[in-house]
C-alpha cells in the first residue's frame, strides 16, 4: 500500500512507488509480468521535502 499519491509514477510498462514501510525502498511494479521487484533500498524516510524524481527516460532518479 502506497500512503502518499506523491510517492508513486507511472511510466511506460509499469509503476515505480514507495510502500508504505517502516523502512522505505522504491519498487517497480512491471505490467507486464504483474511482478513487483525492489529498485533501492533508502537511509532516511521520504517525505515533503524528498526531491526524489524519475528522468524522462526513467534511466535515473536524482
Amino acid at each position: 500500500m502506497v500512503d502518499d499519491s506523491t510517492l508513486w509514477t507511472v511510466v511506460a510498462g509499469g509503476i515505480y512507488f514507495v510502500p508504505n514501510e517502516t523502512h522505505p525502498s522504491v519498487q517497480h511494479y512491471e505490467f507486464g509480468t504483474r511482478r513487483i521487484r525492489e529498485i533501492f533500498k533508502v537511509e532516511r524516510e521520504f517525505g515533503e521535502a524528498s526531491r526524489y524524481h524519475l528522468t524522462a527516460d526513467t534511466s535515473c532518479i536524482p
